[in-house]
C-alpha cells in the first residue's frame, strides 16, 4: 500500500510507467509468446502499447485463509484505498508544498525540518548555530575560527540573547547607582548581571548541558506549536505580532528607567526571573497606553509603520468578541455529548477491517490535518501495530454546532478492550467543575469602571500573556 501511494499509482497500468523505455523496446511474438527486442525501423506493437491499450484487462487477486477473490474492470476501483486517490492528493499538497509552486515536473525531495526534529538531531541547535557562523565565514573566504571567537552569547540568535532595549535599559539602571533595596530586587529577579556578556564558545562550554537542552527545547517546542496551529491564518497573525514586538525590543532605550523597575517588581511579585521570557513586557505594554512606563512601546504602536497592526482586531476586543474564533472546542472525548459519537459507534459495528472501510469524507478531513501536524513536528510516526487493541485512540472527523459545515479532527480514546486502564489523580477536576471566569469578570467590571483583565498562562518552560 505504501509503495502504491509513494509511486502515486491510480491504476494497475501505472505500475509499468517507470519501465516505459524498456517496454517500448520489446515485443511479444504472437505465435511463440516469446519476448524479443524491436528491430531498428520495425513498425510493430511493443509491450508498452499492449499494456496501455484499453482492450488490456487487469485482474487483482486477494488471497487469504478464507479463499481467493478477484476483481477486474470497474471492480478495481471499489476498494476506496486500493490505489492513490483524492485523499492522498490532499495529503501530499500539505506534505510537499514545493510541487504546487515549482514549474518542474519532478521536484527534488526535501527533508522536513521543524523545531522538534532540530532538537533530536544529536547536535543541539545552539551548538549548530554556533558552528554555522564559522561555516558562513569560511564560505566568504574569511577565517572561520575568528568568526567563532567573535560570537557572543548576547547575539540575537542565541538562547541567552537579550533585546537591545533591555540591555541598554539595564546598563542605565546600573549607572544610576541603585539603592541596596533595588540591588536586592535585581538579584532576586536575575537582572543583576544580565548586562554582562561572554563569548558564545565559552558560554556553551561552562553552561550546564541540561540548561542548554531545556532552553533549546523551549525554543523548538514553541516554534512547532505555533506552526502547527490549525486556526486559519493563526500562524500569519502570530508572526505579525512577533515582528512588531521584535522591532520594539531592538529599539535603543531613551529616557527614564521606570519601566525597568516596573517590570522587575512584577517579576518579583510573580516569583519569576527575567530570563524566563524576555519579551513579556513588550507583549503586555502595548495594551496599557496610560502608564508612563509604557510610553516607548505605545509611541511605536502609534507610529505609521504600525497603522495596519494598530487597526487590527487585536486592539479591539469588543469587536473581536462578537465572533467566536474559528477553532474546535477543547472538550475531551470523554466529556463530549453522547450524540456526538453516534456516527462513530455505527462505524465500529462494521464487520470489515476498519482501515478498508474508513469513510472517504473522514479521511479527506483527518489526513491533511495530521500531515500539517507532522510537518510542524507535533506528531511523529510510531512503530506500533495499527490496531485499537494495541494503541488506544482512533482519529475521526466530525462537526460541532458552532462550526457547521467545517469538519475537524477528533480522536476517540475509548478503551473498548480494557487494555489501557486510566487512573485519575485525586486532584483531577472535570470540565464541568472548572471555575467560570466570565461571570466573575462581569461582576468585577460592573463594580469597577474601565476594568481590564489579563490572563497569565504558566507552563514548565515559560510564562506567557494570553
Amino acid at each position: 500500500m505504501e509503495l502504491r501511494n509513494g509511486w502515486r499509482i491510480t491504476h494497475p497500468r501505472d505500475v509499468y510507467l517507470h519501465m516505459e523505455r524498456i517496454l517500448r523496446s520489446l515485443i511479444r511474438e504472437q505465435d511463440t509468446m516469446r519476448t524479443r527486442q524491436v528491430k531498428p525501423g520495425e513498425l510493430v506493437e511493443s509491450l508498452w502499447d499492449t499494456i496501455m491499450a484499453e482492450r488490456s484487462q487487469f485482474k487483482l487477486l486477494d488471497i487469504n485463509r478464507k479463499g481467493m477473490t478477484s476483481r477486474r474492470g470497474e471492480e478495481l476501483n471499489k476498494p476506496p484505498y486500493m490505489f492513490y486517490n483524492k485523499v492522498n492528493v490532499a495529503e501530499d499538497e500539505v506534505l510537499f508544498p514545493d510541487e504546487k509552486t515549482s514549474i518542474k515536473k519532478n521536484v527534488p525531495f526535501r527533508g522536513i525540518r521543524n523545531g522538534i526534529n532540530r532538537i533530536e538531531d544529536g547536535v543541539l541547535p545552539s551548538t549548530a548555530r554556533h558552528l554555522a557562523k564559522g561555516m558562513e565565514a569560511f564560505n566568504k573566504g574569511q577565517n572561520p575560527m575568528a568568526a567563532l571567537r567573535r560570537a557572543k552569547d548576547t547575539d540575537e540568535d542565541t538562547i541567552w540573547a537579550l533585546p537591545e532595549i533591555w540591555v541598554i535599559g539595564l546598563e542605565q539602571v546600573h549607572r544610576d547607582k541603585p539603592s541596596l533595596e533595588q540591588r536586592q530586587l535585581l538579584r532576586r529577579t536575575g537582572l543583576e548581571t544580565t548586562h554582562r556578556s561572554a563569548s558564545l564558545e565559552e558560554r556553551l562550554r561552562i553552561s550546564d548541558p541540561m540548561e542548554i537542552m531545556e532552553r533549546d527545547r523551549s525554543f523548538g517546542f514553541k516554534e512547532s506549536f505555533y506552526v502547527g496551529d490549525l486556526e486559519p491564518d493563526a500562524t500569519k497573525k502570530f508572526q505579525e505580532v512577533q515582528d512588531k514586538i521584535g522591532i520594539m525590543l531592538r529599539t535603543p532605550h531613551v529616557g527614564t528607567t521606570d519601566w525597568v523597575w516596573f517590570l522587575a517588581e512584577i517579576l518579583d511579585w510573580l516569583g519569576l526571573r527575567a530570563d524566563y521570557d524576555d519579551y513579556a513586557f513588550a507583549a503586555m505594554a502595548m495594551f496599557f497606553p496610560e502608564p508612563e512606563t509604557t510610553t516607548q512601546v505605545i509611541q511605536f504602536v502609534n507610529s505609521s509603520q504600525c497603522t495596519e497592526f494598530r487597526n487590527s482586531l487585536l486592539f479591539d476586543p469588543k469587536e473581536r468578541g462578537r465572533t467566536r474564533p474559528d477553532r474546535r472546542n477543547r472538550t475531551s472525548y470523554r466529556f463530549c455529548h453522547p450524540a456526538f459519537w453516534t456516527e462513530w459507534k455505527k462505524f465500529l459495528e462494521t464487520k470489515s477491517y476498519f482501515a478498508d472501510v474508513y469513510p472517504i469524507d473522514w479521511s479527506m478531513t483527518v489526513r491533511p490535518i495530521i500531515a500539517h501536524l507532522y510537518r510542524a513536528g507535533i506528531v511523529a510516526p510510531a512503530y506500533y501495530r495499527n490496531d485499537p487493541q494495541a494503541v488506544a485512540g482512533m482519529a475521526t472527523a466530525n462537526t460541532e454546532p458552532h462550526r457547521p459545515g467545517k469538519p475537524d479532527l477528533f480522536i476517540n480514546y475509548e478503551d473498548r478492550y480494557g487494555n489501557f486502564p486510566i487512573e485519575f489523580p485525586p486532584s483531577f477536576i472535570t470540565p464541568d467543575q472548572w471555575p467560570k471566569l466570565l461571570p466573575r469578570a462581569e461582576e468585577f467590571a460592573n463594580n469597577h469602571a474601565n476594568a481590564r483583565f489579563a490572563l497569565l498562562g504558566f507552563s514548565r518552560h515559560r510564562t506567557s500573556t494570553l
